[in-house]
């Protein structure tokens, strides 16, 4: 069975996998940006600062951390890609992979740091 789509630039026909492969792409593309957008609303809930506070290039201590969690659980628990982090935090993919070796060095020695990322995880990781 073929279903016909009619837009602006003209009419394509698709089969039914065809359809179902297309919003299956956009249903996990849909997630990814829920994932970004959840990890924003735990970090800047966390540290008390605003979006564009962490998107900015500012060097306040705060925004610094939150930046480097960010990054830290963008690449370790959503899945994403040093390059792809780069995209989302507007920075280079080399920034990301300094944060979350940052991070992660600092799981061990620094109890603040362990803190703040099992917070993220728990809520990260939390059903809705």
């Amino acid at each position: 069975m073929a279903y016909t789509v009619k837009t602006e630039n003209g009419s394509y026909r698709f089969t039914h996998e065809e359809l179902v492969e297309i919003a299956n792409k956009l249903i996990l593309k849909r997630n990814e940006f829920n994932h970004v957008d959840k990890l924003f609303d735990i970090v800047t809930n966390y540290y008390n600062v605003q979006k564009h506070h962490i998107m900015s290039s500012s060097r306040k201590q705060e925004y610094v951390e939150a930046r480097r969690v960010l990054s830290y659980m963008l690449t370790e628990h959503a899945g994403y890609s040093s390059k792809a982090a780069g995209r989302v935090l507007a920075i280079d993919h080399s920034t990301i992979l300094y944060h979350v070796r940052y991070i992660k060095d600092s799981l061990d020695v620094y109890e603040d740091t362990k803190r703040v990322i099992d917070h993220c995880i728990k809520q990260f990781y939390a059903k809705e």
